[in-house]
Order: structure tokens, then C-alpha cells, then sequence
């Protein structure tokens, strides 16, 4: 809906985990161990960012020969969010910004040792009804992120676990203002 909404002015990947025959997953979710600290698999999480990295590269430099002015965006909702965020942090994955929905920041100490951030536009946003991730883990990222050198934008809103319209029409909004500067359509 966003990209047809946007004249597909945007290429927005958003990338769907792979299917391990019971679920789709990037990398083993948080848990916490028997003393109660949550334990994250942060060599996991790295790894499941090489094909985001190959697809980006491939999309920007490669032969698919897509318009010079293209934005390259990457997003997510929950878990997705989450490796978009890790994306955005990461050095080696070319991307003009991020939208991050429902989602966490994992690993947060070991992307601060690598992360390179150049002023790349964010908008996450999270339901302060979601029961699945809770808005205190969206608080806790958003914290992190505001101490890189990053374009931060934040929706909250009284939903849950989903994507309501009125986010979406947020996500349209902050992409004209930060990338087409231009009304879209005819």
C-alpha cells in the first residue's frame, strides 16, 4: 500500500525471514536464561544480516539497473524491525534510512562497537497496547538510537501487536517529507 500510495518513487525492501519448517525466524529470539538475564544470540543476529547485505548490494550496484533516483529503505515490523535496525547500524549494509515497527534492538553493545551511522532518517514506532513486544523495549532501543548520529522520528500510538492505518499513513507522510519533498501522484 505504501509503495503504490508513493508513485513508487521508494524502493522499501522488507525482507521476510527465512522458514525453518515450523516458523519464520532471523536468528534464535531473546530469552532469558535461569538467573533471569536475557541471553541473545548476537553471532545469529549478525549472520542473518549477509543477504540483506548482498540484496542491497545488488540493488544499488548490481545489474537490476534501478533508477539513479531511487531511496533505499529498509524496514521491518517485530523481529523484522529489529534486523532492519541492526541493518541500518550496520557498516557494511548501504541503506538511506529505516522504519522499524513493533520491534526491539537487539544486541545493542555489539553494534555500537561497528556501528557507522551517517545521519540516516528512522521512524519507528510502536503500540503502547502491544503485548508482544512491550513499549518498554521500544523506549530502551529508542534510547540507544538516539545516541548515534541518526534522524530520529517516533510514532506511538494505542494499538497492539500490528500495523493500523493510521501508521501507515505515518509512514507515507515522513517519507514525503524526508525523501520526495514533493507531492506524488498526478
Amino acid at each position: 500500500m505504501v509503495h503504490l500510495k508513493l508513485d513508487e518513487k521508494i524502493f522499501i525492501v522488507i525482507p521476510n525471514a527465512p522458514n525453518d519448517g515450523e516458523k519464520r525466524s532471523w536468528y534464535p529470539l531473546p530469552y532469558k536464561n535461569k538467573e533471569g538475564v536475557l541471553e541473545e544470540d548476537c553471532a545469529g543476529l549478525l549472520d542473518s544480516l549477509n543477504p540483506i547485505r548482498e540484496l542491497f548490494h545488488s540493488l544499488i550496484f548490481g545489474s537490476l539497473e534501478l533508477k539513479n533516483d531511487k531511496v533505499f529503505l529498509i524496514g521491518g515490523f517485530s523481529q523484522g524491525a529489529a534486523l532492519a535496525l541492526t541493518a541500518m547500524c550496520d557498516p557494511d549494509t548501504v541503506v538511506d534510512g529505516c522504519i522499524s515497527l513493533s520491534g526491539y534492538m537487539p544486541c545493542p553493545h555489539i553494534l555500537l562497537e561497528h556501528a557507522e551511522p551517517d545521519g540516516e532518517k528512522l521512524l519507528i514506532g510502536h503500540g503502547e497496547k502491544d503485548s508482544v513486544i512491550d513499549i518498554s523495549a521500544h523506549r530502551k532501543a529508542l534510547e540507544f538510537l538516539r545516541t548515534l548520529n541518526l534522524d530520529v522520528e517516533e510514532v506511538v500510538g494505542s494499538f497492539g501487536h500490528t500495523v493500523p492505518n493510521e501508521i501507515i499513513d505515518k509512514i507515507i507522510d515522513w517519507i514525503l517529507k524526508n525523501y520526495l519533498k514533493k507531492p506524488v501522484g498526478p
